[in-house]
């Protein structure tokens, strides 16, 4: 019985290949594909997408499926509802305020000149955002509404101004050997002092 299953599941198989490489060869200077890129992703958000809650710009809050394959914001694909609707909107990335999912919350911050959108990784006196660039994590602490950049080259001066109403921390910052990944620990040990 389950020899013949996977027969049966062989064959489905093969015929599926053969049929999509006819499909493929109808023309020569393009490859034929059943789904656009937007359909395609589509599905594999209402398969794999996570419920979440989008705020817009414009303070619109809307219901949202959303995926990061990666784990990256380069790879932020997001599907919003219409309110009180299953139909679709476009919401297009530079009009996303924030994302808030059950597993991580992504909010626009402004700095350097630019906006991005982040994820929020401590919160606290100070809240710590964190995003990819070029391969490397990047972070943006705020306190006191003041935004500042880490990077590795300036990260251990920039949390010794940080944290200097901390002052066991800041020795520890000093002494320790603290490295750039460990950043998020620092933040949370300032932050878990001020609760």
């Amino acid at each position: 019985m389950q020899r013949s299953k996977i027969k049966w599941l062989f064959l489905l198989l093969i015929s599926l290949n053969v049929f999509t490489t006819s499909a493929q060869n109808k023309t020569s200077e393009e490859t034929y594909d059943i789904f656009d890129k937007k359909q395609r992703e589509a599905m594999l958000l209402k398969e794999q997408g996570m419920d979440g809650v989008m705020i817009t710009k414009q303070d619109d809050t809307l219901k949202c499926l959303v995926r990061l394959p990666s784990g990256s914001l380069n790879d932020l694909y997001y599907m919003a509802y219409k309110k009180g609707s299953d139909s679709t909107i476009e919401v297009k990335e530079n009009e996303i305020k924030s994302i808030t999912t059950a597993y991580f919350y992504i909010e626009r911050i402004y700095v350097g000149g630019k906006e991005k959108l982040m994820f929020l990784v401590a919160g606290g006196k100070i809240t710590l955002y964190s995003y990819a660039k070029d391969y490397r994590v990047l972070y943006v602490a705020v306190k006191n509404n003041k935004y500042l950049e880490i990077n590795k080259k300036t990260f251990k001066v920039l949390l010794r101004h940080l944290t200097f109403d901390y002052p066991e921390l800041v020795k520890k910052i000093d002494k320790r050997g603290y490295e750039y990944d460990d950043i998020i620990k620092i933040i949370n040990e300032y932050n878990k002092r001020f609760q």
